[in-house]
């Protein structure tokens, strides 16, 4: 068996110290508790509206693994995924999603960094002017789920990245299991979505499309709470391969999602 959680957090703007206290201890807990995998939303060290806030909390691979490392110890057989903003050697910057492992012997690695392909930058989206556009999509492979594959929100609505990732490995057997971040906001609230935000369903009918055609279960972690008076829907969910939904979250605000799997 393998015990699943969902961190629906509402993290800091800016914020990036108080943040990975708040992720520490997350995962501090996560660990007492059995918890196998723990997944963190998109930007969950920083907050999604950065701006020109984002070369003051960037950081780079090494210095995301030096920072939880001195702030935990005693982890141990566990793996989590977090938002970050990355700086790389070349100072680029990049909204970018962090696999890591902690072995049986308490080390700290980076197993995976995926960074998002596709960069809104319309409406009250502007990623492209603040950060540098990935150009991988490759799957990975965890201790817990096996072959694994890692997409950021807006690269989740375009089916390049799902199909390459679907086809990716040695014999092109591709990923079993998706792990999408999201930083979504609530969209289309009233009487006919019975409190549901339509951008929130919409979702909903994403992800368990790719779960259909892509045989895979979906993993998908959404933001809650609201940032300079926007708010995101939450609704945190995992779907199982062939399109069933497991479990959600609840809208709007922080909330823990847990799910325990038999491993096949």
């Amino acid at each position: 068996m393998i015990h699943i959680r969902i961190e629906q957090t509402a993290p800091r703007l800016g914020c990036l110290a108080e943040n990975l206290k708040k992720h520490c201890d997350c995962i501090a807990q996560a660990t007492a508790e059995g918890v196998n995998l723990l997944v963190f939303p998109e930007l969950s060290l920083t907050g999604y509206l950065l701006k020109d806030l984002v070369p003051e909390v960037a950081l780079s691979v090494d210095g995301l693994i030096a920072e939880l490392g001195k702030r935990l110890d005693g982890i141990q057989n566990f793996e989590t995924v977090i938002g970050f903003v990355e700086e790389t050697p070349g100072h680029r910057f990049y909204n970018s999603a962090a696999f890591l492992r902690w072995d049986p012997q308490g080390k700290l690695e980076a197993v995976h960094v995926h960074r998002k392909i596709y960069l809104p930058t319309y409406g009250l989206f502007d990623e492209g002017r603040y950060f540098s556009q990935g150009r991988t999509a490759r799957t990975f492979d965890s201790k817990f789920l096996g072959r694994c594959g890692l997409l950021i929100c807006e690269d989740a609505w375009h089916l390049s990245v799902p199909l390459l990732l679907a086809l990716d490995g040695p014999n092109q057997e591709g990923a079993g299991t998706f792990i999408v971040i999201s930083n979504s906001p609530a969209r289309g609230i009233g009487g006919e979505t019975q409190g549901v935000p339509e951008s929130l369903q919409t979702w909903e009918n994403l992800l368990r499309t790719y779960a259909c055609l892509l045989e895979s279960m979906v993993l998908y972690a959404n933001r809650g709470g609201v940032e300079d008076g926007l708010t995101f829907s939450g609704g945190s969910q995992m779907v199982a391969a062939g399109g069933k939904l497991l479990a959600r979250a609840d809208f709007f605000s922080p909330d823990t999602l847990d799910y325990t799997a038999r491993l096949a």
